[in-house]
């Protein structure tokens, strides 16, 4: 089975953060009756450029938000302080640009595996995704990235109903290697799901 993403990798895309965020998350754990961890999923609004088959980190989501925002006038930046995030997105990012809901670092224990576990915190996140689709006022589609050679976890998403949009060969990975982190590249596959 494929390890949890590193630590470093959730403090970053679910860890508390100071400041103003733009681009939600959710950390969802799956425990056992004793309180132990079974599985866990995130889900997070991402900002994707389908232009470029790209899903930004979070932290290069903000940053491109942020960067707009600094470009305007003080009157600009004051008339969208308020404005819900479809509003902001339409008037910062590229046309090419918009910001989707992404399910990603689906993990489950050995323990939790073939008993429903992955499916059912794939349908714990699209109705947190729901909700956000409702707070937002606009119809959404649900991706995920997966890397190509996961062939279980593959399946388990086109039985949800995901379908294949683009594939990225050269994406950048974090492995455990001998025991080791390291850093390398995979081939991942990103997928979507009408909501």
């Amino acid at each position: 089975g494929r390890a949890p993403p590193p630590r470093g990798d959730m403090d970053e895309r679910y860890g508390e953060l100071v400041g103003a965020r733009r681009l939600s998350s959710r950390l969802l754990v799956a425990r056992d009756e004793s309180g132990g961890i079974l599985g866990l999923v995130g889900c997070e609004l991402a900002v994707v450029d389908a232009s470029k088959c790209c899903v930004f980190p979070r932290k290069r989501g903000e940053a491109i938000f942020n960067d707009a925002l600094a470009a305007m006038g003080g009157r600009q930046r004051n008339e969208l302080r308020k404005a819900s995030l479809p509003v902001l997105a339409e008037a910062l990012l590229p046309a090419s640009a918009c910001v989707m809901p992404v399910l990603s670092n689906l993990a489950v224990l050995p323990a939790g595996r073939r008993k429903g576990m992955g499916r059912t915190l794939c349908t714990e996140v699209e109705a947190v995704v729901r909700g956000w689709t409702e707070r937002e006022g606009q119809p959404m589609q649900l991706l995920l990235q997966v890397e190509a050679n996961n062939e279980p976890a593959r399946a388990l998403y086109s039985s949800l109903g995901f379908s294949e949009l683009w594939t990225q060969s050269d994406a950048e990975a974090s492995k455990i290697v001998e025991g080791r982190l390291t850093a390398g590249t995979t081939t991942l596959i990103t997928m979507a799901k009408d909501l």
